[in-house]
């Protein structure tokens, strides 16, 4: 079986290199594919798409660029002014530097090489849909388009204007097509709304064939249905859709799918904790070599200018220094004394059974029931239901001291909302997309008043060499 899923991920890699490689459109004529091998039967569909995560899980994309590396960097989780550190200079944004524009080419062409794939998957879902029964082409065509949702959607994020500074202003193309032609830019706007056209249709097929309806499978390492659901939340909020956005959040709070943890599960014994909280987990992505760049990144590594940590002055500041907070006392420990984040430290002898995709050591964090609870939050009607959910998440955190509850304005729930996003979700990417589509003027621990270019990327000069459409 391994040998196989080798061997398509090997025909995928080859589908995805033929052509000019500064050129995110790197894709070989059909001819050089052997499709009718791929896509003639629903193992070669189901292997497909396996490959697709397998991808996303890289750490050019979700395995470390868009989650702890580089997207934390710009939401200032660490400190990154040696230059020494991976990631010199993202702190500071620096988008001239060769360490931008490595990592801005790596995340471009990696992204769209995957939305190539996942193109071509959807393409074949209709062309060779005779060899698929009904619920393996719901479920594989419905994960295909959310996936192509999910990863436009990170794109716009990045290298596009918010709605707020230039929702109608050129940003990335939005690609359904499987060729080598390039694709004019779409807007911000209609990036957001291709975006949940797919999610729309994808989640359509999901309802009628995802086995997580059934609690029958645990499928938080695919585009499960809830995923979507997660992702079309956080998508609306994105597009300024607060009322729609509240619906959707809503309705996956209360189904209670997706409880918060309590905090004794960060306080096992190191061998037994669970400090990713996985049960609160709506999708991960999974990929068995994190720990080569985790203890790169969160260990002493002999020299702690080259890890990836903030002072301890400065962890406790995010956290207010409450001793009850076990966020604090369990996510930032000591190595050779210097402190550093540890919500990946993870090890294998912590998971009971022989199921490979249960390895907390081996996940990334991409949705998780918090970040929906603070999407409530933020677009409750009424502030007290949005302080309602701000205390649920403290409480099961431990943390002590009560809200205010008494002449809540919306800068007083925003403030505490920034909070939550700034502790709960540390080192999984979405800080920096948070005060970017608030156009933040200021962020904890930048120095400056922040300049609102600041937020959208520059487009990698591969690109705007290639695609003339630009």
């Amino acid at each position: 079986m391994k040998t196989t899923i080798y061997i398509i991920l090997l025909k995928i890699a080859l589908l995805l290199s033929f052509a000019s490689c500064n050129n995110y459109l790197d894709v070989a004529p059909k001819s050089t594919l052997r499709e009718d091998e791929i896509f003639s039967s629903q193992t070669g569909f189901e292997q497909a798409l396996a490959a697709v995560y397998a991808n996303l899980a890289s750490k050019a994309l979700y395995g470390d660029n868009l989650t702890m590396g580089f997207v934390s960097a710009l939401g200032q989780n660490y400190n990154t002014t040696s230059s020494n550190n991976p990631l010199y200079g993202m702190a500071q944004y620096n988008y001239t530097s060769d360490i931008y524009r490595n990592i801005s080419i790596d995340i471009w062409r990696s992204a769209y090489k995957v939305i190539a794939a996942l193109n071509n998957i959807i393409l074949h879902t209709e062309t060779n849909k005779a060899v698929l029964n009904d619920n393996v082409y719901n479920r594989v065509r419905g994960e295909a388009l959310a996936l192509r949702a999910f990863i436009h959607f990170d794109l716009v994020r990045l290298f596009g204007k918010s709605m707020i500074l230039g929702a109608d202003e050129a940003s990335i193309p939005y690609r359904i097509t499987f060729d080598q032609f390039g694709r004019s830019p779409h807007t911000t706007r209609e990036v957001l709304e291709k975006a949940l056209a797919d999610l729309k249709e994808g989640q359509n097929l999901l309802k009628v064939s995802d086995p997580v309806l059934q609690n029958s499978v645990n499928r938080q390492i695919k585009m499960n249905y809830y995923a979507t659901k997660a992702l079309e939340a956080r998508i609306l909020l994105y597009a300024g859709r607060n009322t729609d956005a509240y619906s959707v959040a809503k309705q996956l709070v209360e189904s209670g799918i997706y409880p918060l943890l309590p905090a004794s599960e960060l306080t096992k014994a190191d061998n037994q904790k669970n400090r990713l909280l996985k049960g609160e987990l709506i999708f991960t992505l999974r990929n068995k070599n994190l720990n080569d760049w985790v203890n790169q990144y969160f260990r002493f590594s002999g020299n702690s200018v080259f890890s990836l940590t903030r002072s301890t002055a400065d962890i406790n500041s995010i956290y207010e220094s409450n001793p009850t907070d076990k966020r604090l006392s369990n996510w930032f420990q000591d190595d050779q004394s210097s402190k550093f984040p540890s919500k990946y430290w993870q090890t294998y002898s912590q998971i009971s059974g022989s199921n490979d995709s249960t390895r907390l050591d081996q996940m990334v964090p991409a949705i998780r029931i918090s970040e929906i609870r603070l999407i409530l939050a933020e677009t409750a009607p009424d502030p007290l239901e949005g302080l309602a959910q701000l205390a649920a998440i403290r409480a099961a955190r431990d943390v002590s001291g009560a809200l205010q509850i008494t002449n809540v304005t919306r800068s007083y729930l925003m403030a505490e909302i920034q909070k939550e996003y700034e502790k709960d979700l540390y080192g999984e990417g979405q800080l920096f997309f948070f005060h970017k589509r608030l156009n933040s003027k200021n962020i904890k621990f930048y120095s400056q008043t922040v300049n609102p270019t600041l937020y959208t990327l520059p487009i990698p000069d591969s690109e705007l060499e290639y695609n003339p459409t630009y």
